[in-house]
């Protein structure tokens, strides 16, 4: 009878987070249903995504604040012989 009591004792989990869209929603793709697939040989396919944004500053564009500093030698030779002695 214990062990009955425990179990009515937990309340069912309420999530607090509210996804705007979608959330939870599965949708179900009828059986009869083909989606096409480009032929791999055809050149109109997609092209691969760009790496650079063309909206980003070239290094010379920046702000002299955001150049790298030049190190000393001293500060080379500390960092080659990997930290303090």
């Amino acid at each position: 009878m214990s062990a009955n009591r425990v179990v009515q004792a937990i309340r069912p989990h309420i999530p607090l987070i509210k996804f705007r869209a979608g959330g939870g929603i599965r949708r179900v793709i009828p059986a009869g249903a083909v989606t096409a697939t480009p032929h791999p040989n055809s050149t109109s396919s997609l092209k691969p995504p760009s790496t650079r944004r063309s909206d980003a500053p070239e290094f010379f564009q920046l702000h002299p604040k955001y150049h790298r500093t030049i190190l000393t030698q001293e500060e080379m030779e500390y960092i080659n012989r990997g930290g303090p002695d």
